[in-house]
């Protein structure tokens, strides 16, 4: 009787001396092994869920954030504004609607689109923490509310249905 050749399965360690393999870690090559799903292929029911949670996530951080403004008072005299924090808080808002706009792109794939539209939601979800700095550390909080409320109006919008990546 002849024997077919055999071929170990991927993914599986044979400790061998001068033998040969043990029948459970043997497979004919009539027959294709079976791959796990690799890395790159993502189910679209995981990617949606993943961006619901990480756009409820962003929201109730900026509803944490102008909590903590309001705590602070809006009492006093606001200083001059700092040209470098404005400079971040607009580079942080065209970052957030860039990123939206590719994420929202027929052009790109679904899995680019889902990690463009995560990069938006945490853009705008930076703004808060930035207005928070500007409300304690700077005395400013009419401005940091105006920071998490540009935060709070880029990500209002729910994440658009993901596509097959």
């Amino acid at each position: 009787m002849h024997k077919r050749p055999t071929v170990c399965q991927p993914g599986r360690t044979s400790q061998l001396i001068g033998g040969s393999l043990p029948p459970s870690v043997r497979q004919p090559l009539s027959q294709k092994p079976t791959e796990p799903m690799s890395p790159k292929q993502t189910h679209p029911a995981r990617i949606q869920s993943l961006l619901r949670h990480a756009h409820r996530g962003t929201l109730g951080l900026l509803a944490i954030c102008a909590v903590g403004i309001a705590a602070r008072g809006l009492e006093g005299p606001e200083p001059p504004p700092d040209q470098l924090i404005g400079t971040v808080a607009v580079g942080l808002a065209l970052s957030s609607i860039l990123a939206r706009r590719l994420g929202t792109s027929p052009v790109v794939s679904g899995r680019t689109a889902a990690l463009a539209t995560l990069s938006s939601l945490a853009l705008a979800g930076a703004l808060g923490p930035l207005g928070v700095h500007v409300a304690w550390n700077l005395a400013a909080p009419e401005t940091a509310l105006l920071f998490v409320l540009a935060g709070t109006l880029f990500s209002l919008r729910r994440p658009a249905a993901g596509r097959a990546g």
